[in-house]
């Protein structure tokens, strides 16, 4: 998510762009599970493939031709984490924070309605005899349609700043500057779109049993 592509200021000697450059013309490629969910998630929001390199045919629409897993049980924790999502305080200002570049309002909004989001958790979630939150599953639905309104504006506004640059992004005329802008934007939408799917979720965990 925080990648800017061509819109950061060393993607020419980036290193993972270039070992990734070395890896197409192989066979045979090994990384850990961490980086294959990684491309996998980013495959199903972006549809490229943006962290590991192909090695099947152009025309297949797998990647790969074949995969191996090895300790394969560990798969599930790892899919979890990438495959999820998790919204946390921190993440919340972070939006909040990009938003407030484009529409002051929105921003304290979001700020608003992520705090109530959370200090109603906070009545949801025990605590061990140390104070520590303990992991429990949300059966009973959250108010969440405030926040998914203001984040649904919050992907407007990316996907309209997105539409201005790409036209001169492809005509090759953008600066460097503003393609930075476009990718955080389009970043933004992504993360936006991703969380009120998840929040939507929440507030009628009985239709998401996932």
């Amino acid at each position: 998510d925080d990648c800017l592509r061509d819109g950061c200021d060393h993607y020419e000697v980036c290193h993972a762009r270039a070992a990734k450059a070395r890896a197409e013309g192989a066979d045979v490629i090994v990384v850990n599970m961490h980086l294959l969910a990684a491309h996998i998630a980013v495959h199903m929001e972006m549809w490229q493939d943006a962290v590991l390199p192909r090695t099947g045919p152009r025309e297949s629409e797998h990647a790969w031709d074949t995969v191996i897993l090895d300790e394969a049980h560990e798969l599930g924790d790892i899919a979890r984490e990438f495959f999820g999502c998790e919204l946390t305080e921190r993440k919340a200002a972070h939006m909040a924070r990009w938003v407030r570049e484009h529409d002051g309002a929105l921003a304290d909004t979001i700020e608003r309605e992520a705090g109530a989001f959370f200090a109603d958790l906070d009545t949801r979630v025990p605590t061990d005899a140390r104070g520590k939150p303990e992991p429990v599953r949300i059966r009973e639905g959250i108010d969440t349609e405030a926040l998914c309104v203001a984040l649904r504006a919050a992907s407007a506004i990316a996907a309209k700043i997105a539409r201005a640059i790409e036209p001169r992004r492809k005509a090759g005329l953008a600066s460097r500057d503003e393609i930075k802008v476009l990718r955080r934007a389009e970043s933004a939408k992504r993360r936006a779109a991703r969380v009120v799917s998840w929040m939507e979720a929440v507030a009628c965990p009985a239709e998401s049993p996932e």
